[in-house]
């Protein structure tokens, strides 16, 4: 079978290059099943999270070129892997709400409370989120799984790294999105009005 770059294989999804679609799918879904196995998924969930890695991938390239510091089989593993935990991570938080007594009907000045409080963090977030799309692809998945209260044991184990590289770099992504946010002339009107 032919081996690709990195620069071939971005370009071949792009193009929809079966050659490329075959060799990714070949090459790289081995590891991601025995990944998914390994944490309570089957086969199906493994390709779904793989089909599912690999969209993303195709949508993160086609919105900006994407430079990546590591081989694409990596880049595509670490997204395999935080997709699946986001997965796992939603199922529990389904289960949890399922599991519970929901109240359906709350004193109407707490609604309004609520959904004022609940417009302006939005609004902080979509603020927040404007910048957050320019960081690295390896700082978002960071910082996406800290924001999501992945362990740092965790994050390390998914992304391959040490602990210690976990903490350091995501204090490195956490000063750059602050950075951009305060750098912005927005600023001020949202965080503080």
């Amino acid at each position: 079978m032919t081996k690709f770059s990195t620069k071939q294989i971005l370009e071949g999804i792009v193009s929809n290059d079966t050659r490329v679609l075959d060799f990714i799918y070949s090459s790289f879904f081995p590891v991601a099943l025995k990944f998914v196995k390994s944490r309570g998924g089957g086969k199906e969930d493994a390709f779904d999270i793989f089909q599912e890695a690999v969209v993303v991938i195709l949508q993160r390239v086609r919105k900006s070129p994407l430079e990546l510091d590591c081989l694409f089989g990596t880049y595509l593993q670490s997204v395999v892997k935080v997709l699946w935990v986001h997965q796992r991570l939603a199922d529990k938080r389904r289960n949890a709400i399922i599991g519970s007594e929901m109240h359906e009907y709350e004193d109407i000045a707490d609604l309004d409370t609520g959904f004022l409080d609940s417009y302006h963090e939005n609004e902080k977030s979509n603020f927040i989120q404007r910048h957050f799309i320019h960081l690295s692809a390896g700082c978002q998945t960071l910082l996406r799984l800290y924001i999501e209260d992945v362990s740092v044991r965790e994050i390390a184990e998914i992304m391959g790294v040490t602990e210690s590289f976990v903490k350091k770099k995501k204090y490195e992504c956490k000063q750059k999105l602050i950075k951009r946010v305060i750098a912005d002339a927005g600023y001020k009107d949202i965080f503080y009005d």
